[in-house]
C-alpha cells in the first residue's frame, strides 16, 4: 500500500495564540532567540541554522527559513497566526483583498470553517503542486496618497518601502538571479498583487522558492541600512519577500513549471487565546485571586445611530479602563491577581492598554474574545449564548478545575478587595450572586418581558443579579449537574425576553434565581439602579434593603458604555469619582452628558405603548387593519 504524501503546514506565531487543532498544522515561534520565553507547544526559529536574530527585518520569513533548512515533509506550507487557507465551503465572500475577513478565531470557527480537518485539508492540497492566495487588483484601490494605479505604487504609498528599496532589490536580483528580473519588473508595474506569503507546496516547489527568496533577502539584508527607519519599514525583508514570493508564482505559472490552484484566504480580526481558568490545587501556598471579567454584553441603544456606536466603540475601552482602575486600587499588596477579560473582537485593545495607565505588579490581564466549549452539549449552545450565561455554566466549560472565581459582567466599582468577595462564597453554595432587586423590578414590571410564559416565577425564593458573583466550580457542580442547568435554561420563555437593548442580561438571572443560588449582602456588592423606577417596581422589603445599604465592596453599574451622570442613578458618582482620576476623564465625560443622554431619551409611543407589551400588539393588529381598510 502506497504511503500517503506528508504535510506540514507552518504558523508563524510571535506570541501565544489559538492554533486549528489538526496535525497539518506546525506553530513557529518566530524570533525566539531573541523572546523572553520559549512558548509552549510551538517550534522555535532558533533551533539548527537560522535566522531567527534576523526575524525583526524578515518577520515570519525567519520561520519559513527554518522549516526550508529542517522540516521534512513532502508538501511545506505556510501560514499566520491570523491567516489560514480555507479549503471548505463555508468561507464565504471575499474583500477587496481577496481575503474571507472572520471576527475571530476560535474552535467553533475554526470548525466552521473546516480547518481542524486535516484529512480534508491533505486531499485538497494534493491536488495540484502549489496552493496559493488569489490575485487581487490594486487599481483604484485606496491608499494614503490617493488611489493606486500598480503594485509598487501601491505599496510605496503606505509607506513601507521606497523607490531606493525597489532599486536595489532590482540591481540584486539581476545581479545575483537575472532570469527572475523580467517577472520582478513586470510585477510591480502591473496591478494584480498577490503577497502575504501564505502557501502550501511540493517540497521541489518549495526548495526552489526558497533558494531564490533567501538568496536575494539575505543580499539585500547585508546591504540595507536601518537606521532611522520607523518599526513597520524595519519589516522591510518580509515584505520584499511577499514581493519576491509573488514574483516565483508569477514565473513558475507563465512557465508551466508546476501545477498550481488558488484558494481564498481567511484573516481573522481577534486571535487571542481562549479563556483558561487555573486550578487553586497547586503547590502554591496562596493560589491568586481569580476574576473572570466579561465586557461582551455592554450594550448600545436601539435607536442610536451608526455615528454614535462607531463613536462609543472607542469610549468603551476608556470607560472599562475606569471599573479596572478601581480593581487596582484595592487589591492587597500581599496577594496576586489573575483577571481574565472577555471583550468582543473588533474590541480597540490598545485604547484600552492605553486607558488604564500602570498596572499593578501583582495584577495580570489577559485578553480573549473566546470561550472553549467544554462539551458538546455547550457547543451546541452557540457562543452569544454561552456568554450570556458564562457564570453558570464555568462550572461544565472546566469540568476538572477546583477553584472559586470573581465573576464580573460589565462595569463595576471596587471599593475593597475582591478577595472579600471569595470568603463569602462558603462550601455547599456553588455560586453566590447579587441581591438581584434588579431582576425583581423588571418582572414585575407589566409589560417588560411582552407575552413570556413566567410560571416559573412562583418558585423563585430569591432574586439574583449574575453581573457580579462568586463562582465555586466544584461547589456547583455538586450542586447542579449540567442537565439541571440546560433544563432551566429551556423552560418556555427563557430566549424569548424582549426587554430593551439588553434582554439577554437577564437571562442568566433568572436561571441563577430559578436554580436558588445564594446571594451576597449588600455590604459586599450594591446594584446602582435608577431610584424613582426601582421603588415603583420592587418590592417594598426589597426596596428598603437596598435604600438602606451603606458603603459597599462592590458596585454594579447600569448596563452602558458610559454610565449616566443623572443623580437619580444611586450610586454612579463612585465610579466618576475613580473616572476623574483617568486618561480619558473629559472623553467619558462628554459623551455621559451629551451621546448617551439624548440616546436613551424614551419617545412618548414607548411610553404609552411599552415593547413588548400587550398594548403595544393590539396597537399594532389595529394599525394593520386600518392601513389594509383604507388602501
Amino acid at each position: 500500500m502506497a504511503t500517503q504524501p506528508t504535510v506540514k503546514i507552518i504558523v508563524s506565531c510571535h506570541k501565544e495564540f489559538p492554533i486549528p487543532s489538526s496535525d497539518v498544522y506546525l506553530p513557529v515561534q518566530v524570533g525566539a532567540v531573541n523572546a523572553a520565553h520559549v512558548l509552549p507547544g510551538m517550534q522555535p526559529d532558533n533551533e539548527g541554522e537560522n535566522i531567527s536574530d534576523r526575524n525583526f527585518t524578515f518577520c515570519e520569513l525567519s520561520a519559513q527559513y527554518w522549516a526550508w533548512k529542517h522540516l521534512d515533509a513532502d508538501y511545506v506550507g505556510q501560514c499566520h497566526y491570523r491567516r489560514y487557507f480555507c479549503f471548505g465551503d463555508a468561507a464565504g465572500e471575499t474583500d477587496d483583498h481577496a481575503q474571507v475577513v472572520v471576527p475571530q478565531l476560535s474552535e467553533d470557527t475554526a470548525h466552521k470553517l473546516g480547518l481542524d480537518d486535516g484529512d480534508h485539508i491533505r486531499q485538497e492540497v494534493l491536488k495540484a503542486d502549489i496552493t496559493t492566495a488569489h490575485w487581487w487588483d490594486v487599481r483604484g484601490v485606496k491608499t494614503p496618497r490617493g488611489a493606486s494605479r500598480d503594485v509598487a505604487e501601491h505599496m510605496i504609498s503606505y509607506g513601507i518601502y521606497s523607490e531606493a528599496d525597489l532599486a536595489l532589490l532590482k540591481e540584486i536580483v539581476r545581479e545575483r538571479q537575472p532570469e527572475y528580473l523580467e517577472d520582478l519588473e513586470a510585477y510591480l508595474s502591473g496591478d494584480k498583487y498577490l503577497g502575504y506569503n501564505c502557501f502550501v507546496m511540493r517540497r521541489k516547489a518549495f526548495d526552489a522558492l526558497c533558494s531564490f527568496e533567501f538568496d536575494v533577502l539575505l543580499e539585500f539584508d547585508h546591504r540595507t541600512s536601518y537606521e532611522g527607519r520607523t518599526r513597520n519599514q524595519r519589516r522591510i525583508c518580509g515584505y520584499m519577500g511577499e514581493v519576491l514570493y509573488s514574483v516565483f508564482i508569477r514565473r513558475v505559472t507563465r512557465m508551466g513549471t508546476f501545477t498550481i490552484q488558488e484558494r481564498p484566504l481567511v484573516f481573522f480580526d481577534a486571535v487571542t487565546p481562549c479563556l483558561k481558568v487555573e486550578d487553586a490545587r497547586t503547590s502554591v501556598s496562596q493560589p491568586p485571586v481569580q476574576l473572570v471579567w466579561n465586557a461582551t454584553g455592554l450594550f448600545f441603544p436601539d435607536n442610536w445611530t451608526p455615528e454614535q456606536r462607531e463613536t462609543m466603540s472607542y469610549v468603551l475601552p476608556a470607560s472599562l479602563a475606569v471599573s479596572m482602575r478601581s480593581l487596582f486600587e484595592h487589591v492587597n499588596a500581599d496577594r496576586t491577581y489573575r483577571v481574565s477579560l472577555i471583550v468582543r473582537p473588533n474590541f480597540l485593545f490598545a485604547r484600552f492598554w492605553n486607558a488604564i495607565g500602570p498596572v499593578p505588579k501583582n495584577v495580570k490581564i489577559e485578553l480573549t474574545t473566546w470561550v472553549p466549549a467544554g462539551s458538546s452539549a455547550l457547543g451546541e449552545l452557540g457562543q452569544d449564548v454561552v456568554l450570556d450565561n458564562l457564570p453558570v455554566l464555568l462550572p461544565y466549560i472546566f469540568p476538572d478545575v477546583d477553584a472559586k472565581l470573581v465573576w464580573v459582567d460589565g462595569l463595576v466599582v471596587f471599593q475593597d478587595d475582591p478577595a472579600t468577595l471569595v470568603s463569602a462564597c462558603s462550601d455547599g453554595l456553588g455560586i453566590v450572586a447579587t441581591e438581584g432587586i434588579r431582576l425583581q423590578k423588571e418582572l414585575w414590571r407589566p409589560g417588560s418581558f411582552g407575552d413570556v410564559d413566567r410560571s416559573w416565577i412562583a418558585a423563585i425564593e430569591r432574586y439574583a443579579d449574575s453581573r457580579l458573583a462568586v463562582v465555586d466550580l466544584a461547589g456547583a457542580r455538586k450542586r447542579w449537574t449540567l442537565d439541571q442547568v440546560l433544563e432551566v435554561m429551556g423552560r418556555p420563555g427563557f430566549s424569548q425576553f424582549q426587554w430593551g437593548p439588553r434582554a439577554e442580561s437577564f437571562t442568566c438571572d433568572v436561571v441563577l434565581s430559578v436554580l436558588g443560588a445564594a446571594t451576597l449582602p449588600y455590604a459586599l456588592a450594591y446594584p446602582s439602579l435608577h431610584i424613582e423606577d426601582t421603588q415603583h417596581w420592587g418590592s417594598a422589603e426589597a426596596v428598603t434593603a437596598w435604600e438602606r445599604a451603606e458603603k459597599t465592596g462592590a458596585i454594579l453599574i447600569e448596563d452602558c458604555p458610559v454610565p449616566s451622570t443623572n443623580v437619580d442613578f444611586s450610586y454612579n458618582e463612585a465610579w466618576w469619582e475613580v473616572a476623574r482620576t483617568t486618561r480619558g476623564y473629559e472623553n467619558l465625560l462628554m459623551h455621559a452628558s451629551s451621546d448617551f443622554a439624548i440616546a436613551t431619551q424614551v419617545r412618548l409611543r414607548d411610553k404609552l405603548l411599552p415593547k413588548g407589551s400587550k398594548r403595544r400588539q393590539l396597537a399594532g393588529r389595529v394599525l394593520r387593519i386600518v392601513k389594509d381598510t383604507l388602501r
